[in-house]
């Protein structure tokens, strides 16, 4: 498990296709389930959670050459 310090802020997999404009988060998981996207697990009750940050979800995006706004950035 990645240490994180304690203010930053997580949230999961749907918020974060939120804040990427993205319409599905079938690339999210598959890149979480690659180990691209960094994430914690938490469990919520019965159910385990998967969760990510904004630095790792902005590190995904530039590796990708997506804007954080989920628009691909065209080269000249």
């Amino acid at each position: 498990m990645v240490n994180m310090p304690a203010d930053e802020e997580y949230f999961t997999i749907t918020e974060a296709k939120r804040r990427a404009g993205m319409k599905s988060d079938d690339a999210l998981y598959r890149a979480m389930k690659n180990g691209r996207l960094k994430t914690v697990t938490k469990m919520v009750g019965p159910r385990v959670v998967r969760l990510t940050t904004q630095a790792w979800l902005d590190a995904f995006l530039a590796s990708r050459n997506v804007s954080p706004q989920g628009q691909d950035e065209m080269t000249p």
